[in-house]
C-alpha cells in the first residue's frame, strides 16, 4: 500500500504543476487538475490508512467523515475540497 501512496503523492504533484502552468491560458483545465491534485493527494493519504475508494464521492465522504469531523482536517481545507470538486463537475 506504500508504493500506491507515493505513486498516488506523485500524481498529486504532476497535477499541481499542471494546474499552476495552465491557470492563465485555461482556467477550466486548471481547476480540474488542481482537484486532481487534491484528488490524488487525499488518497494517497488514505492509503496509508490501507483504505481506497472506487468513487470520488466515497472519498469525498471519508474526507469529511474521517478527516473533517474527526479534526485532522480543519473545517476550511475540507470546504476548498468540495469547492474543488464542484468546480470539476
Amino acid at each position: 500500500m506504500k508504493e500506491f501512496a507515493e505513486s498516488e503523492w506523485q500524481r498529486a504533484e504532476k497535477s499541481l504543476e499542471a494546474a499552476r502552468k495552465l491557470i492563465d491560458v485555461d482556467p477550466d483545465s486548471s481547476a480540474s487538475r488542481a482537484y486532481y491534485a487534491a484528488f490524488h493527494g487525499a488518497t494517497a493519504l488514505f492509503a496509508l490508512r490501507e483504505t481506497e475508494f472506487s468513487k470520488h464521492t466515497a472519498l469525498r465522504a471519508a474526507v469529511h467523515r474521517d478527516l473533517v469531523k474527526a479534526g485532522i482536517w480543519d473545517i476550511k481545507l475540507g470546504a476548498d475540497f468540495d469547492f474543488l470538486m464542484d468546480l470539476r463537475n
